[in-house]
C-alpha cells in the first residue's frame, strides 16, 4: 500500500492508502491528532 498525502484541518490524525493491486484507497482514522491535544491543552492552562 501507498500512502496517499492528504492535508485536513480537522484535528484528527487520518491517514489515506493506495492498494497496490486494486488501485482503491482505504481511509485509515487514528483519533484525535497530537497537534490537537497540545494545541486543547495549551488554550486551557491560559
Amino acid at each position: 500500500m501507498i500512502r496517499v498525502e492528504k492535508f485536513t484541518m480537522l484535528g484528527r490524525d487520518q491517514r489515506t492508502y493506495r492498494c497496490d493491486d486494486c488501485q482503491e484507497e482505504h481511509d485509515v482514522d487514528f483519533g484525535v491528532a497530537l497537534w490537537k491535544l497540545m494545541s486543547d491543552a495549551n488554550k486551557s492552562d491560559e
